[in-house]
């Protein structure tokens, strides 16, 4: 249970045990970074996070827009980041990108 606490502190979790990627939800902190065993950083930020802003409205991957509920691990293994934008209500246009988790 940890485990998944400290993945969904950081925006993302592992839905599927050996699976690729991870889910993306609502990150409850502001900023957090990963140490990877390759001695690079994965950061994720979430710009406008508050009590009322929850939601995720925008996201941007490694400086990429990215509109995907779907953080494929090939994207973050190298180090990089993921940039949230929060919002006081859900984005229905926000993580619609269509593409299967592997």
């Amino acid at each position: 249970m940890s485990a998944w606490y400290v993945f969904s502190a950081l925006g993302f979790y592992p839905v599927c045990p050996g699976g690729t990627g991870y889910a993306i939800g609502s990150p409850p902190v502001k900023r957090a970074a990963m140490h990877l065993s390759n001695g690079r950083t994965f950061t994720m930020t979430a710009a406008k996070l508050s009590e009322k802003n929850v939601y995720i409205q925008s996201a941007r991957l490694n400086g990429r827009e990215w509109n995907s509920f779907y953080l494929p691990y090939d994207e973050m293994k190298d180090g990089g980041s993921i940039e949230f934008v929060m919002g006081p209500r859900p984005n229905e246009r926000w993580g619609t990108l269509a593409g299967t988790p592997r």
